[in-house]
């Protein structure tokens, strides 16, 4: 009776053990900083510093997707930023850009379908297109990275 319940209890502490051992990793890696399938990219100012622009790169149900925000600072004009973005499929590149002329922030989404590579730039403009005083290109995904 007693060989029984030492075995019990032994096995018992056991299960403790292992359980609590993979909750402890399970939970650590929960609290990781780096996610595989988002790509983090930091601020792009245009040249006057009268826009800024900053987000992330997310792998979505059917295709990547660029999430961000966009300040324009300036009392005057509005603030773009430009993205172009290659096609993984047949290697051409598309562009989309994101307008902010208010005086608040302004967050965006855009989809990018399956790309090689994602640049944005971040300009000052009208509130019909961007006109100058652009950032350089900056790459924020490539594939493979």
């Amino acid at each position: 009776m007693h060989a029984g319940v030492r075995v019990l209890l032994s096995a018992t502490a056991a299960a403790v053990l292992v359980l609590g051992g993979s909750a402890a990793s399970a939970d650590s890696r929960l609290n990781e900083p780096s996610d595989p399938t988002v790509w983090k990219w930091s601020s792009i100012h245009s040249v006057d510093h009268g826009a800024r622009a900053y987000g992330k790169v997310l792998v979505g149900q059917s295709a990547f997707e660029v999430h961000g925000t966009l300040y324009d600072s300036s009392p005057s004009g509005c603030g773009w930023l430009l993205l172009r973005h290659q096609s993984f499929r047949d290697g051409k590149w598309r562009s989309v850009n994101q307008r902010n002329c208010a005086d608040r922030p302004v967050t965006f989404r855009k989809e990018v379908g399956g790309p090689r590579q994602i640049k944005a730039k971040v300009c000052r403009g009208t509130s019909q297109q961007p006109t100058g005083q652009c950032s350089g290109w900056r790459t924020i995904y490539v594939k493979g990275s």
